[in-house]
């Protein structure tokens, strides 16, 4: 009798830790799972990027009223405008983005500015973007 008592909880034991490594090993197994799906979907999130200033128009997309868009829009510009000067260049720009800490991050080349300043045809004589 007391054979099979002895035998009968070693084997429970054994279940059991085979059932737990079992447990353990589905658990780790969605986790790596689920940060996979994460890490794709923001590798896809960053690759639909179309223009360098998407991140920072992400913020704008939200909008009530033509009012709420401008007051978005000023606020932005002043947050882009580091010396204050109420117009941006290039080199000024990019320290804004810095600022900002988007994600991605965005960064301006020469070309990037001249496109998006219409080929600085909405620049000011400094070259620079005004505040109107």
């Amino acid at each position: 009798v007391s054979y099979v008592l002895i035998v009968g909880l070693v084997l429970i034991n054994v279940v059991i830790a085979v059932l737990l490594d079992e447990f353990l090993s589905t658990v780790a197994a969605e986790k790596a799972a689920v940060r996979l799906e994460a890490e794709r979907r923001q590798k896809d999130k960053m690759g639909t990027v179309k223009s360098p200033l998407e991140p920072l128009l992400e913020s704008l997309i939200n909008f009530y009223t033509k009012d709420d868009l401008s007051n978005r829009i000023n606020i932005m510009f002043q947050m882009l405008d580091t010396d204050e000067s109420q117009s941006l260049s290039c080199a000024e720009l990019n320290i804004g983005l810095r600022k900002l800490n988007l994600r991605p991050p965005i960064h301006l080349s020469a070309d990037d500015f001249e496109v998006i300043t219409e080929g600085h045809t909405i620049c000011n004589a400094d070259m620079e973007i005004d505040s109107q």
